[in-house]
């Protein structure tokens, strides 16, 4: 009878672990994501009509799902039409949240919602309650599309005179999710192995549009949702979220143009050649797709090393909570600085802007730094013993947080990772993409508070 009540007790903890109603969403995006896989596997999906090895398909798909854009195969040239449709509808799942298409789902079939699955949206939503959740999605979901379908409008005029209407609609399209989702994949075919926006540098046309809707992806919706909001009452203020968001996110593009502009001045292989405007329009389309993005307008392996160590501290920054974008996110870059520079009162908490933000938060801030942060190093180092001298250091740090970060920058390396270093790429993919999602998740179990004192003991630090 004991043994039947340890095995009772084993399993009991095993499936609260891992068969968990919290973490049915990543079981979904798992699902998705090897479905994916499988498509792109089939001959349909390459121009040559052959089978495209499993591994290929994996990161492609992996990239996809998670917005990150780094791929061992150029999309242009090596997909075809129903290939480039699989990606881009990965690409679109991956931005809405496969959390809202099952909701979808549920709604229209008329299923109930358990509570369970609205905490579930109520933590990865950061949404202060689970009333109004499936009315909360849906906005979701059509602020997407009517944010993509004016990217659209945007880049098609310029793209169909450059190419055919239907090959101009068809990149305008995959550029438009693939912007606002800060992908930075693109379906151009311009016989370059990772060519991006090379080709437009210069096209304010298609400069200017692919950077609003990388930076309204990366912004989130909680804080477009809490300007709307505002607007249709102007004595509403705007949350300490978003404000904290759209100030440091301003300082972080305007900061990042002027430092790229600086450093890259007079670098021939960069903007050193270009026209005041034309430099600061590369500069600042750099400092916004560091942000997660992933897209390029120039070749950045030809960077001055100042300038590729300030795109890993963007891109470990990252975007916003709630987007399309990955890194530790700037909410959490922001409470770090303060606690660098503020400390905390009585009760643990940090007071800004005449609020506090309470010990939880800042307890969870740090957790998520420092799983990043240890993840970035213990990857890092992995890569670095089994490339076997293949790639510098910079090369394999600048991959790993631009995978880890959902970027999709690479410094020509990509394509030479061996085996494991691939698998090791595509497994920080989706750690920056449902990492912070489980982590969450695990942390919102309930926990009873047992009525104990511990001794309090100061330890020397510093």
């Amino acid at each position: 009878m004991l043994q039947l009540s340890v095995m009772k007790k084993g399993t009991s903890k095993f499936s609260k672990i891992f068969f968990s109603r919290k973490l049915f969403v990543v079981y979904i995006f798992l699902v998705i994501l090897f479905l994916g896989t499988f498509f792109l596997c089939l001959p349909w999906s390459s121009k040559e009509r052959v089978w495209t090895s499993f591994l290929d398909a994996l990161f492609v798909s992996s990239s996809a799902m998670s917005g990150t854009g780094l791929t061992t195969l150029n999309i242009g040239s090596y997909f075809s039409v129903f290939g480039k449709f699989v990606i881009l509808m990965l690409l679109q799942l991956g931005s809405l949240g496969f959390i809202t298409i099952i909701f979808l789902v549920f709604y229209l079939s008329k299923k109930k919602i358990g509570y369970q699955e609205r905490i579930t949206v109520q933590v990865i939503s950061n949404k202060e309650d689970t009333r109004n959740i499936v009315k909360y999605l849906l906005k979701i979901v059509l602020v997407t599309l009517l944010i993509e379908l004016i990217g659209v409008i945007l880049l098609a005029p310029y793209l169909i005179k450059k190419y055919s209407f239907w090959a101009g609609l068809g990149h305008s399209i995959f550029l438009s999710v693939s912007s606002f989702c800060n992908a930075g994949m693109d379906s151009f075919n311009n016989g370059k192995v990772l060519g991006s926006l090379t080709l437009f540098q210069k096209n304010v046309l298609i400069i200017l549009p692919v950077a609003f809707l990388i930076i309204i992806g990366g912004i989130g919706f909680g804080v477009l949702f809490d300007i709307f909001e505002k607007k249709e009452n102007k004595k509403r203020r705007l949350s300490l979220s978003s404000l904290i968001i759209i100030i440091v996110t301003s300082i972080l593009f305007v900061g990042g143009t002027i430092f790229f502009l600086i450093c890259e001045w007079n670098n021939p292989n960069t903007i050193g050649n270009m026209n005041f405007g034309e430099k600061l329009l590369n500069s600042f389309f750099l400092s916004v797709s560091s942000r997660t993005a992933g897209f390029y307008s120039f070749d950045i392996t030809n960077l001055t090393q100042a300038s590729i160590v300030m795109m890993d501290i963007l891109m470990f920054i990252g975007g916003s909570p709630v987007s399309s974008a990955g890194g530790i996110k700037v909410t959490t870059f922001f409470i770090l600085l303060l606690l660098i520079f503020k400390n905390c009162n009585s009760n643990n908490n940090i007071v800004i802007f005449k609020k506090q933000i309470c010990g939880r938060t800042i307890i969870k801030t740090i957790r998520v730094f420092m799983t990043f942060l240890c993840i970035t190093l213990l990857s890092s180092f992995i890569i670095l013993l089994s490339q076997n001298g293949v790639g510098t250091f910079n090369q394999v740090i600048f991959e790993v947080i631009s995978a880890i970060t959902t970027t999709g920058f690479t410094l020509n390396f990509t394509t030479y990772l061996t085996t494991f270093s691939q698998i090791i790429i595509i497994l920080l993919m989706l750690i920056g993409r449902i990492g912070i999602i489980i982590i969450s998740l695990m942390y919102t179990t309930k926990e009873q508070d047992v009525a104990i004192d511990y001794q309090d003991v100061n330890i020397t630090i510093g």
